[in-house]
């Protein structure tokens, strides 16, 4: 028998009746036939029976079950022992909807050049979710071609106890145990689009996350957050994007976390942040950067906008992961930036680089000449949008990042 066509993986601890909910809902939904697809789970060390009810109510079901909890980065020892051509990653409390499979499956026969597709993801109140970056993918939304994981350079072992490791030519590349939690999906997206392996984002593939809380813990990931986006500043960012994207995911998380009382767990991170500078550096290569950061893009965008509304002031919309592009665009262009307008309490009574972050009001009281949305994510930039023009009627740029292998070009390329 072949291998299988389709992989489940999911990850858990200690949320028995919330995977054994999706559990239920892969095996009612999934619209092959059971020996074209198959469903792993790591369990994170649960002491809550986890192990022992998908043994008894899925015994079809490739259980890993560790002693101790490894974090999202546990789903790599299920992601290296399957042999299915596709892998779907997913929360214990996320899941495809409608045709989401078949569909995407159908995208990435078509296109062998593809590493996988990133699909939408809704939220229980209509809200969606998305990284803020568009090129990096959602860990529990997302569904990945095994074979495009699988590196084609070795990469020599460090001194540092989670240096990378050596690979060889059939072991795919996985999340990396220092991503307990956070930021764990954007190492493994720049380390694939480093590899010339892009992701697409099709809005058509739909998954839907209930984001149960249970066993969430807001210390841990404030603390993770902080830490791991200096790490990932660290290890693929170098020069000047080095350092403008350190100093502002340090004040931008650190600010979170303060705001929130967790003072302590900002601290701890960047104790533990320190620990990395030692380790190699995986920068990212020029094609890699302008796809995740867009660089190039945001002051092209910049500049027709501002040539063709006569702009000379700015006000920038939201301190979000990838404010920098364009603010750099900006100073680049010689515009005037008045303030950054957001409305997150954490960021109140702060600066930009300079410039004052206010709300959007005294923002726009400032009278620039126009606004740049500078959040990205695509959950989030349209309500965003909306917002902002119910507000004003000056010109509003609403930047698109969006990696360039969209469904339609596909289609289009194909027929």
């Amino acid at each position: 028998m072949g291998s299988p066509r389709l992989a489940y993986i999911l990850v858990t601890h200690n949320r028995r009746a919330r995977l054994l909910q999706t559990l239920r809902h892969l095996q009612q939904h999934t619209p092959f036939p059971t020996d074209q697809y198959e469903t792993w789970v790591v369990d994170n060390g649960s002491t809550d029976g986890t192990p022992a009810a998908i043994a008894q109510l899925f015994p079809n079901t490739h259980l890993i079950a560790l002693r101790r909890n490894q974090g999202v980065w546990a789903r790599t020892l299920a992601m290296r022992q399957t042999q299915a051509d596709y892998l779907v990653l997913l929360d214990d409390d996320s899941y495809p909807i409608g045709n989401a499979i078949p569909d995407a499956l159908a995208t990435l026969d078509a296109h062998p050049h593809l590493a996988g597709i990133m699909g939408r993801c809704l939220l229980p109140n209509g809200n969606e979710e998305a990284c803020a970056l568009p090129a990096v993918m959602l860990s529990g939304a997302v569904i990945l071609r095994r074979t495009a994981l699988i590196p084609t350079t070795l990469k020599p072992r460090g001194s540092h106890p989670w240096a990378p490791r050596p690979q060889n030519h059939n072991t795919p590349l996985g999340f990396r145990r220092e991503f307990f939690r956070k930021a764990g999906e954007y190492d493994l997206s720049f380390r694939l689009w480093n590899l010339n392996r892009p992701l697409l984002r099709d809005e058509s593939i739909t998954f839907r996350h209930d984001k149960h809380a249970a066993g969430r813990s807001t210390a841990l990931a404030l603390r993770m957050d902080l830490r791991n986006n200096l790490i990932l500043a660290h290890r693929f960012l170098h020069g000047e994007a080095r350092r403008a994207y350190r100093h502002d995911w340090l004040q931008r998380y650190a600010a979170i976390a303060l705001h929130q009382n967790h003072e302590a767990a900002a601290h701890r991170a960047l104790r533990e942040a320190r620990r990395f500078r030692k380790t190699p550096r995986e920068t990212l290569t020029p094609q890699a950067f302008e796809t995740l950061f867009a660089w190039k893009t945001t002051q092209q965008q910049v500049r027709a906008w501002a040539n063709t509304h006569h702009i000379q002031r700015v006000a920038l919309i939201d301190f979000a992961k990838n404010t920098y592009a364009a603010y750099r665009a900006c100073r680049q262009l010689q515009l005037s930036i008045t303030a950054v307008a957001d409305n997150g309490p954490a960021f109140q009574h702060r600066t930009y680089r300079h410039a004052p972050i206010l709300q959007d009001a005294d923002a726009l009281a400032n009278q620039p000449d126009g606004l740049i949305l500078t959040n990205v994510n695509p959950a989030q930039a349209p309500t965003r949008l909306a917002q902002l023009q119910a507000l004003t009627d000056r010109p509003i740029l609403s930047l698109d990042h969006t990696p360039p292998f969209k469904a339609a070009a596909l289609t289009k390329a194909a027929a």
